[in-house]
């Protein structure tokens, strides 16, 4: 065994190593691939042909190795950087490591002895050229997976392991470039001091001088095309990638949608499969017998595994047993449960049900693994088997969990038990003939039958998918209370509800014909193509509804009522309320379901074919960004720039709180000045947490002042009033004419200011109503502001007595009652003028001041009331209007009323009259100058 194992690892070395082109920087799994054209593609060379000096040997130390390469060529070959033999041109110069010394004397051996018209750069700093490597290697791992791709365009499980190492190499340069940019702005921060070279008319400068901006340049120019390099790699490697892509696509078209040259009914291809099934029985004996003879080299350690293999298995579905008896044991004897009920019954049950033979699998598996107990061809057999193993399980737990066949309380969907049955057994030999598919399929490939034995069975595989979807679609979906609503009368609710159910048999019937017509038709390929999707997809789907429901059960929905079990035992530790109760629901399902959509895209992803690798890196381009119009887009710093923006939002209003709490008490400062500061420490905060997270989110700030620039024109016209409206705003918060607190009129409107916004001021009228006014109304118009620099105020009451009171008593008593009042401030003193003669009074003005003008109106009425209770205790008559009123025509009104009097009186005493209302029309004599008149009275 020792020696047959060294003459495997012997043959794999040379088929890995010797027969690579380029050795140690192949792949390692290129080892086996034939030998193709070693010389360097077309574009690849020229791309070579523009590197700088630095690059000149990036593959001279590499093909050096292989006796191709530049810098160590030889007298008779020259290589790249010696030049070939007898040729006048001059050498390029090298630097390719080792190979640089056999390079320059290949070049002095190639031309004749004549100089070189370029010399070899200077050795670049141990620093530098620790930058610069990376980049070396990217080119050179370029070149080896072009090669690789060229001989491998064929194979897709090579291109899929291939397209997996590429993915890695513009992650590879963005790394180079971001390492070596700080050493470019270092060199360019010291050429920038040196300064510009003299010119011819000014003195010359110090050697020393001279020579270091030379050096300095020299650097500037190699690490400028160190980072063209990189980014010139950058873009092959994603134009190698799609290469990749695109040819795993064509070989994918080509695998499905190929056609057998005879079909599946040929007699031809069965005799064949006839022929090679005892061939094929002697080698899978030959291999079973290979490995027993190797298992019984450790049958202890064999022993063991499968015995604790057996605990496992039968020591879960013990447990397992005891769980689901005790929880859907309950049932039994009460009212029927509800469907969150039974979702969440069917979520937990599901993995209880696939968990003892995924974990006995599982650990036999890796049991027969680490002890060396699969070697060769078992171990991708074992791989396989797992697969199908774990894929049959999966769809039995899940058949199980839902359908319930033997618990029809329990039960997810609302089905009869002979349905329910009936689709448990068809899923899980669907389940079974995969499973069987898969196996056999790889021992087709192991043993290297012939193709007609694969075409036979993925034939035999598609048409039993095909019957088993037959037969689901022929399943009657009868309800499970179907009978019982029949009975009560209601036909129409026991067939409504399964209109949808026999719409969904469609589809499934129509997938049932197409598979079996591609496989009759030739097309065996794609008919199992597409029997295998219907099977790994309807899976996935299931898998995430059933994690959806489990996510119903563990959180509520936000149209659900009640608050979820574990919402409410998070908000009694926290001791949030009931509305906390809903919002940490509403968090809580709104959270998972968002984790879930990811979930189910990446299963579906994988389901339709896509590989490990190429998952990857799609979630790398949507975690890490991707280009779009030479634009970087990176969802992560987009989300992490978000929660930037949110902290320095939240830290903005702590430090608002915490400043109002204790520096910009009313006690300590005035209270305008104080929401001024508050408010501006607002608006400071929101524009730096913006600019941080713009500049953070990876936009450029001096673009976005471009942007800016470009629609201020538009925003010139178009927003010409928010703009006016927010510039006044900020006037108000600076200037601060008016403040929150104050008692302004604007208009027709008057109140205190309560909120001062950016783009207007709220108002509060004395009847509690907001007056919304916008800043620029404030600016440009005319305010009229009570409490603008103090609180300081006048109240006038106006007072009127009768012509016959002692106007001189009167000022006096009202100077007195003013003066008394203890409303009314001493200095300024109130002031009491005669203002006027009017019709039925004398008229009088009492101006007092007080000291808070918001208290003016309770100090008017405690005035006018001390006025009253004076002028009462003085006899001072405050007079009524006094009119006179002058009555023409007196002849005629008398005349009208006595007929009025009259006819209620000829009513009263029961006359003639017998209407309710009666017309009287009188003519009367009018007076000198005056038309008759008629009056009309009822």
């Amino acid at each position: 065994m020792p020696i047959l194992r060294r003459f495997v690892l012997l043959v794999l070395f040379l088929f890995g190593f010797a027969g690579s082109p380029v050795a140690g920087h192949s792949p390692a799994y290129a080892g086996g691939l034939p030998q193709g054209r070693v010389e360097a593609d077309s574009r690849f060379e020229v791309a070579q042909s523009n590197l700088p000096n630095w690059a000149a040997g990036l593959t001279g130390a590499k093909k050096d190795s292989a006796n191709t390469g530049s810098g160590g060529g030889n007298a008779q070959s020259g290589g790249k950087g010696g030049g070939a033999a007898n040729s006048s041109e001059p050498a390029a110069a090298s630097s390719g490591g080792g190979g640089q010394a056999q390079g320059q004397g290949g070049a002095a051996a190639g031309s004749s002895g004549q100089p070189a018209e370029t010399q070899a750069p200077q050795p670049l700093p141990a620093q530098l050229e620790t930058v610069l490597q990376p980049v070396r290697r990217l080119i050179s791992l370029l070149e080896d997976y072009e090669k690789t791709v060229e001989r491998v365009q064929d194979r897709d499980d090579d291109l899929a392991r291939l397209r997996g190492e590429i993915d890695k190499l513009p992650g590879e340069a963005r790394a180079a470039i971001a390492n070596i940019m700080p050493r470019l702005d270092e060199i360019r921060a010291q050429i920038d001091k040196l300064g510009p070279p003299p010119k011819s008319d000014e003195p010359a400068e110090a050697a020393e001088v001279a020579g270091e901006r030379a050096r300095l340049n020299g650097l500037l120019s190699q690490l400028d095309g160190a980072i063209k390099s990189a980014e010139l790699g950058d873009v092959k490697a994603r134009q190698l990638i799609g290469r990749v892509q695109d040819l795993r696509q064509s070989i994918f078209a080509q695998q499905v949608l190929a056609r057998t040259k005879h079909s599946p009914l040929s007699p031809s291809i069965w005799k064949s499969v006839a022929g090679e099934l005892p061939n094929a029985a002697g080698e899978i004996a030959s291999i079973g017998r290979g490995w027993w003879h190797r298992a019984t080299s450790r049958l202890i350690e064999l022993t063991a595994i499968v015995v604790l293999t057996l605990v496992v298995f039968f020591g879960l579905r013990l447990l397992r047993r005891k769980i689901v008896a005790a929880r859907l044991g309950q049932s039994d004897g009460r009212e029927e449960p509800s469907f969150s009920e039974r979702a969440a019954v069917a979520t937990w049950v599901a993995p209880a049900l696939i968990l003892p033979g995924a974990a006995a699998t599982l650990f036999l598996y890796v049991g027969l693994e680490s002890n060396d107990l699969l070697f060769l061809q078992t171990t991708r057999l074992a791989t396989v088997i797992v697969h199908a193993v774990l894929v049959g399980l999966v769809v039995s737990g899940l058949s199980r969990a839902i359908l319930q066949p033997t618990r029809g309380a329990w039960r997810l969907l609302d089905l009869a038990d002979a349905p329910a049955r009936r689709l448990d057994m068809l899923l899980r030999l669907a389940a079974i003939f995969y499973g069987i598919d898969l196996v056999l399929g790889d021992v087709i490939k192991m043993l290297y039958l012939p193709f007609q034995v694969s075409v036979a069975q993925a034939f035999v595989f598609s048409m039993i998918f095909a019957g088993l979807l037959f037969a689901l679609a022929r399943t009657p979906l009868t309800r499970r209370f179907a009978a019982a609503a029949a009975e009560g009368g209601s036909e129409s609710a026991a067939a409504g509800p399964l209109r949808w159910r026999e719409w969904f048999k469609l589809p499934v019937g129509l997938t049932a014909v197409l598979i079996a017509g591609a496989a009759l038709a030739g097309y065996v390929a794609l008919a199992r193509y597409m029997s295998y999707q219907v099977l790994l997809t309807g899976t996935a789907i299931v898998v995430v509804i059933m994690m959806h429901l489990g996510i119903r059960a563990i959180s509520s929905a936000p149209s659900e009522e009640t608050a979820s079990v574990s919402s409410r035992m998070l908000a009694d530790r926290l001791r949030l309320g009931a509305e906390q109760h809903k919002q940490v629901d509403r968090i809580l399902y709104g959270t998972l379901n968002a984790l879930l959509a990811v979930v189910a895209v990446l299963m579906l992803l994988y389901t339709w074919g896509f590989s490990v690798p190429e998952i990857t890196a799609l979630v790398k381009s949507a975690v890490f960004g991707f280009d779009v119009g030479g634009i970087h887009i990176a969802p992560t710093r987009i989300l992490l720039a978000i929660g930037l923006f949110v902290a320095l939002l939240f830290a903005t209003r702590l430090i608002q709180r915490w400043l109002k709490g204790t520096v910009l008490q009313p006690s300590r400062i005035d209270s305008g000045l104080a929401n001024s500061i508050h408010t501006g420490i607002g608006y400071a905060g929101f524009a730096l947490a913006a600019l941080a997270a713009v500049s953070y989110g990876g936009l450029d700030i001096t673009n976005l002042a471009i942007v800016a620039g470009a629609l201020s024109v538009g925003i010139g016209f178009g927003l010409q009033s928010i703009v006016n409206n927010f510039v006044s705003g900020l006037i108000l918060l600076v200037e601060r004419p008016i403040k929150v607190g104050d008692w302004i009129s604007v208009g027709a409107y008057e109140g205190h200011v309560r909120r001062i916004s950016v783009r207007s001021t709220e108002i509060e009228t004395f009847d509690r109503s907001s007056v919304i006014v916008p800043n620029s109304e404030l600016i440009s118009g005319t305010v009229k502001n009570r409490t603008h620099r103090n609180a300081l105020g006048r109240v006038d009451v106006l007072v009127g007595v009768s012509y016959s009171s002692d106007p001189e008593l009167v000022k006096e008593l009202l100077e007195k009652v003013a003066q008394d009042s203890p409303m009314v401030l001493k200095f300024p003193a109130p002031i009491v003028s005669f203002d006027n003669f009017a019709a039925s009074s004398l008229d009088f003005t009492v101006r007092a001041y007080v000291a808070d003008v918001n208290k003016s109106v309770a100090t008017a009425t405690d005035l006018r009331l001390r006025i009253f209770k004076m002028f009462a205790e003085k006899g001072i008559e405050i007079p009524f209007p006094q009119q006179d009123v002058h009555l023409r025509d007196l002849d005629f009104v008398k005349a009208t009323v006595a007929r009025m009097a009259a006819e209620r009186m000829a009513k009263a005493a029961g006359g003639t009259a017998t209407s309710e209302a009666t017309d009287i029309e009188s003519e009367t004599k009018p007076a000198a100058g005056q038309s008759p008149r008629t009056v009309r009275t009822s």
